[in-house]
């Protein structure tokens, strides 16, 4: 059995699918999930097959942005420390094989993190690009992506203090980063 919210975003990639997008969008607005459901589905899986196998697939991967997030925040022990409690964690284990958007969003939660750290640290316009896809899609799957904005701003406002000369490449990256999530919206409409 899955949960009650399985079963709503299992609905919703269905009728996406059948090309009721009125209806699809009529909630959610536009979320990602829906769409994820929807490719998997169409390699033959059984919807709920599909997004147990998302999920247990999008949750292992997270352990990669994790890690090299942590890594370069702190050092390598810390973050093997810290993935090793993320893949023994009981209730993250039990909720990675619900078909919910959840696992998802960790991933893309952790990408715009580590993407956004090293955009600040590198000081390289793909690296703000980057991020600034990532937390559009974070976004677009859970509305507690809109929080990846803080990272970004706080860091390069603190490597600004620290760092005068980057003053313009940072302001103009972060500025970049910004504007992804409407130019993304904008494309997609």
């Amino acid at each position: 059995t899955v949960c009650d919210d399985a079963h709503y975003y299992l609905y919703i990639a269905d009728i996406l699918g059948k090309g009721d997008y009125a209806q699809a969008f009529s909630y959610l607005n536009l979320n990602i999930y829906p769409v994820i459901l929807l490719i998997v589905h169409g390699f033959g899986f059984e919807w709920i097959i599909a997004g147990k196998l998302w999920g247990v697939l999008i949750s292992s991967l997270t352990v990669l942005p994790m890690y090299g997030w942590i890594r370069r925040v702190f050092d390598k022990r810390i973050a093997l420390t810290a993935c090793l409690l993320y893949v023994v964690h009981p209730e993250l284990i039990e909720v990675s094989i619900e078909p919910i958007r959840g696992p998802t969003f960790w991933f893309l939660m952790t990408m715009g993190l580590y993407l956004s750290y090293r955009a600040v640290t590198e000081v390289r316009l793909w690296l703000f690009i980057a991020t600034g896809i990532a937390t559009a899609l974070a976004i677009h799957t859970r509305s507690e992506g809109w929080l990846l904005f803080t990272p970004i701003v706080l860091w390069s406002c603190y490597r600004m203090s620290r760092f005068p000369n980057l003053r313009w490449k940072l302001s103009s990256g972060t500025a970049i980063c910004l504007s992804m999530t409407p130019v993304l919206l904008v494309l997609v409409n």
